[in-house]
């Protein structure tokens, strides 16, 4: 699969990480901004296609829930848990989506959610406005959830290498010689995520983003 950015490559872990927790588990799953096909190197496990909703504001994706956030159109306590994976950066109403979420939530149910930080290649229109301090978005979900995880998703190193890359995309400079030195340096990203984690393992003022795993209070 093409190399993209450390940022995606990080949130694909997590993702299958999590896919494979699912497998334990049997409930409704609320996938807010997600869509039936495959993201990245994640695909939704078909024993769970049946309890999987879907939630989107994107007609072409068939959601099976189409509607705009901050609102959610379910009802009350109707899923045991919630995937929303860089979403919130779309979100100014951050505090009526975080209710709306421990609204269709059960008693003691889950939501797992990631959020970009000093990531410049996540963005992919104008909405996408907000960038959230871990501290920050702690205090929005303290009357509502407990922190169950929290993982910055890489450190510095892999922010400068996903910035340099940004920079080329955004000023529209993807010339011969920059194509192969990312694709040459694409071959050795585990070396330097491995670095990554042996100098700056538990990084906070210099990551791509933050995954949370939470638990309705």
């Amino acid at each position: 699969m093409t190399f993209i950015s450390f940022r995606r490559e990080l949130l694909d872990k997590k993702l299958l990480k999590h896919s494979l927790l699912l497998n334990l588990k049997v409930g409704e799953i609320l996938d807010i901004g997600g869509v039936k096909k495959r993201r990245g190197q994640f695909q939704i496990p078909s024993h769970l296609l049946p309890h999987w909703k879907t939630l989107n504001n994107d007609k072409k994706t068939c959601p099976d829930i189409l509607c705009e956030l901050p609102l959610i159109k379910a009802s009350n306590e109707s899923f045991e848990q919630i995937l929303m994976t860089e979403v919130l950066e779309y979100v100014p109403e951050l505090q009526t989506l975080i209710k709306e979420c421990h609204r269709v939530l059960k008693n003691k149910g889950i939501i797992t959610l990631s959020f970009p930080f000093l990531s410049p290649l996540h963005g992919d229109s104008h909405t996408d406005s907000l960038r959230l301090t871990h501290t920050y978005f702690e205090k929005l979900i303290l009357p509502y959830f407990h922190v169950l995880e929290m993982s910055p998703m890489g450190g510095p190193l892999l922010v400068c290498f996903d910035a340099i890359k940004g920079e080329w995309i955004t000023h529209g400079k993807n010339k011969w010689w920059q194509r192969l030195w990312w694709k040459q340096f694409s071959l050795f990203k585990h070396i330097l995520m491995a670095l990554d984690v042996y100098f700056f393992p538990n990084p906070k003022a210099s990551t791509t983003g933050f995954w949370y795993v939470l638990k309705k209070i």
